[in-house]
């Protein structure tokens, strides 16, 4: 998959809400960077080639759920905090 190298950094920042819901699900690794200059017309910023491995799920449905009520009420509250 191609995407914005931002975009590729913040799905690895274990501080974010959005790599921690992904991490928990499939591993997530940069294989390489794609300079803007391969494209045309030429984006503002660089990109980069990610690949996701979906991974067996290690936690069950019910604790899934208060994962992501952890995640969306902790997590991104001391997000907003710093912003």
């Amino acid at each position: 998959l191609i995407v914005e190298y931002g975009f590729a950094k913040r799905l690895l920042n274990t501080k974010r809400s959005l790599a921690l819901f992904l991490m928990a699900e499939v591993d997530i690794s940069i294989l390489s960077m794609v300079p803007r200059e391969y494209f045309h017309p030429k984006p503002k910023v660089n990109s980069s080639l990610i690949r996701l491995n979906r991974k067996k799920s290690r936690i069950s449905h019910k604790d899934k759920q208060k994962y992501n009520y952890f995640v969306m009420k902790w997590v991104n509250k001391e997000y907003k905090k710093i912003f």
